[in-house]
């Protein structure tokens, strides 16, 4: 959404790392079957200071392309962080009941910048219960894991990784659950990643007998983007150079600060989180384990509907959550 009101070379920066804006931004999608929900929800929202102007072009674009309205606040208030935070949890259906403290708005604080998104999926097939064992992390401790014997699920590897995708009802949307073959290569498989390993991870390709254990886990993370964004390329935002004139009426301001919080939670049932060609077939051999008992990667992905019975292609429409677990 900013990049619609960047120019110059801070647009260019950020369409460097971004690529091509999409001409259709995702919509919240839903999908029922039998009570069981598969549902993905966004929300964005411009909180400006009562002191700012918008470019009204820029107010109506937001409104036409990303369903986004504007609200003005005070944020010399309390009552401004409360009103952001209620935005939150209600888009999040209360997993995430703060994003942002009173220590983070200054009397500077000109334009604040919400993305909201929940998901919560029940799995194609439910685990069995769970049961106690020991995930390889430094130190080693006690997890529950969950485990199911399955056919047909999309299984990918490369030499140093195993790749999983776990489908959700109706195959709406699926995890995918990217292993190191070492217990301690998550750190080499994170150096190396990339969108062709992306690729290849998500890549049709059904395997007939997996054993799968993975680890009940919740996670609630907090990130300030800030030194990310600077590292990939996106800089000039950040300093007194920046350009948001297809936004702001005054060019004397700059990007503070990017703050990223998410939650997950994934059991036997499914997942609940808050913060996605050829259909070819692997020879069929002896049976496979997969198992998630040491870190690794995971992702979840919405993906392009499929027939009604029978999945033809699993093709990824865009990434929803991205996390590891160690």
């Amino acid at each position: 959404m900013t990049l619609f009101g960047a120019k110059g070379t801070t647009a260019i920066e950020i369409s460097n790392v971004i690529g091509e804006v999409n001409q259709d931004y995702p919509k919240n999608e839903e999908d029922d079957e039998e009570g069981q929900n598969t549902k993905v929800l966004f929300a964005n929202k411009f909180f400006v200071s009562n002191t700012t102007e918008l470019i009204p072009e820029f107010s109506n674009l937001m409104q036409q392309k990303f369903n986004s309205d504007v609200q003005s606040l005070d944020f010399k208030t309390s009552e401004a962080v409360e009103k952001i935070n209620f935005f939150v949890k209600k888009v999040t259906q209360g997993k995430i009941k703060k994003i942002i403290s009173t220590e983070e708005i200054s009397p500077k604080t000109s334009v604040i910048l919400i993305n909201a998104l929940h998901f919560s999926g029940s799995w194609l097939e439910k685990f069995d219960k769970r049961r106690p064992e020991l995930f390889k992390s430094l130190p080693p401790r006690q997890i529950d894991m969950i485990e199911k014997l399955q056919n047909e699920w999309n299984y990918n590897e490369g030499n140093d990784w195993q790749a999983l995708g776990i489908p959700y009802k109706n195959k709406m949307a699926y995890m995918y659950i990217v292993l190191p073959k070492n217990e301690d290569g998550l750190q080499s498989l994170l150096q190396k990643m990339d969108y062709s390993i992306f690729k290849e991870c998500t890549k049709s390709k059904m395997r007939d007998q997996i054993t799968v254990s993975i680890p009940c886990f919740e996670i609630s993370q907090e990130f300030e983007l800030q030194e990310i964004l600077k590292k990939i390329g996106i800089t000039e935002i950040f300093t007194t150079k920046c350009n948001l004139s297809g936004m702001l009426k005054d060019q004397n301001q700059k990007l503070d600060s990017v703050i990223h919080k998410a939650t997950i939670n994934v059991d036997e049932n499914g997942t609940e989180a808050s913060a996605a060609t050829e259909f070819n077939f692997a020879a069929c051999c002896k049976k496979l384990i997969f198992k998630a008992d040491h870190p690794f990667l995971y992702f979840i992905t919405l993906n392009e509907t499929f027939g009604e019975k029978k999945i033809k292609e699993v093709k990824v429409k865009k990434v929803l959550f991205m996390g590891i677990y160690c």
